[in-house]
């Protein structure tokens, strides 16, 4: 990569901050973007600024909201005593396409990534119990991807959960999702299928 300017270089190390973006990818992106004319870079950054701005985690669920509160959470309408543990903002708006399941949902602060670093400390299992405990909640749903992560992490929250709340049903998405596929890239028939079909665990 030596045979790109630096300035190039700096666009390129930028992007392969986020996370699904390799080196290849940064490059395309990278071109891509110093082929745009002025006006359409400044409006691309000011668009990034303002939503980076004006987007908030919900204080309950942790999804992005524009407010204190997301849209999800604050529906009355919205079974309280279901909760869906999901792994991030994607595994809520793929479950929603699905529209079968009309429980809350908690996005955990991470799984367990030994190689990374984060352990079942980075999970946030604490926010969990509170969740449960102030929503009165009878069914936990655990719907993290099914690779090694997502397993090793869903076996602690069930056995954290069952420590504070014994008789609590604790139920995981049926084995519709091939092993180590993303929730997100799921098609909503499988999806549906793995949500109406979800075992207790």
């Amino acid at each position: 990569m030596s045979e790109y300017p630096s300035s190039v270089l700096k666009i390129i190390k930028a992007l392969q901050k986020i996370s699904e973006i390799g080196p290849k990818m940064a490059q395309r992106i990278s071109f891509e973007i110093l082929n745009w004319k002025k006006e359409e870079f400044e409006k691309f950054i000011s668009d990034i600024v303002e939503g980076y701005k004006n987007t908030k985690k919900c204080k309950i669920c942790n999804n992005f909201s524009e407010k204190e509160i997301c849209s999800i959470c604050e529906d009355s309408s919205r079974e309280k005593e279901k909760l869906c543990i999901v792994e991030d903002v994607q595994g809520i708006k793929s479950i929603e396409k699905t529209k079968v399941f009309r429980g809350r949902y908690h996005i955990i602060d991470s799984v367990i990534k030994p190689l990374e670093g984060k352990g079942v400390t980075h999970i946030g299992i604490e926010k969990v119990i509170e969740r449960i405990k102030n929503d009165g909640v009878k069914e936990v749903i655990i719907a993290l991807s099914p690779r090694s992560e997502g397993e090793i992490t869903s076996i602690y929250i069930k056995d954290e959960i069952k420590k504070v709340f014994p008789e609590i049903k604790i139920t995981k998405l049926a084995r519709g999702i091939p092993l180590g596929t993303e929730i997100e890239y799921a098609d909503e028939l499988t999806l549906k299928e793995a949500i109406e079909g979800r075992k207790e665990i």
